[in-house]
C-alpha cells in the first residue's frame, strides 16, 4: 500500500479506529478490510435475489478502514455482522467464564453496568448517524 493511501486511510475518522474509536497514532494504525481479503470472500442470503451473494474483499480504498491493533486482531476475517455478533457473545461470555465471580461483584457494586441488551454500534457507524 502506497503511503499516500494509508495516509488516506488514517485520515477516514481523523485518527480513530473506525470500530471501538480509540485514538491511534498513524504508525499504530492497521489498515483492516470491510470485506475479509484473508478469506477471499464472505457470502450473505439474498432475499430479493433468493440465493448467496458473493462478495470478495479487495484492495481498494472503498474496502479499507483504520482499526487499532486490538480490533484488527480480534475482528480477524470476519464480516462487520460476525465481528459485532463476536463482540456481543464475548461480554455475555464473562458472566460464564472463569472470571464470572469477579464480574458479578463488580456489577453488584455498581463498578460494572450490564447492557447485554444494548447493540454494538461501532464508530463508524455512530459518525455516520450524527453527519
Amino acid at each position: 500500500m502506497k503511503k499516500e493511501e494509508r495516509l488516506r486511510v488514517y485520515k477516514m475518522y481523523d485518527g480513530h479506529c473506525a470500530y471501538c474509536g480509540k485514538s491511534i497514532k498513524y504508525e499504530d494504525m492497521q489498515v483492516d478490510h470491510i470485506v475479509p481479503k484473508n478469506r477471499g470472500y464472505y457470502s450473505r442470503w439474498s432475499a430479493k435475489d433468493g440465493k448467496f451473494i458473493v462478495s470478495h474483499g479487495e484492495d481498494k480504498i472503498s474496502n479499507y478502514m483504520p482499526s487499532c491493533r486490538a480490533c484488527n486482531f480480534r475482528k480477524r476475517d470476519m464480516s462487520v455482522e460476525q465481528f459485532r455478533n463476536a463482540i456481543k457473545q464475548q461480554a455475555e461470555g464473562l458472566l460464564r467464564g472463569a472470571a464470572k465471580f469477579q464480574v458479578n461483584m463488580s456489577i453488584a457494586y455498581g463498578l460494572l453496568i450490564p447492557a447485554f441488551d444494548a447493540p454494538v454500534v461501532f464508530y463508524f457507524e455512530k459518525l455516520k448517524i450524527n453527519e
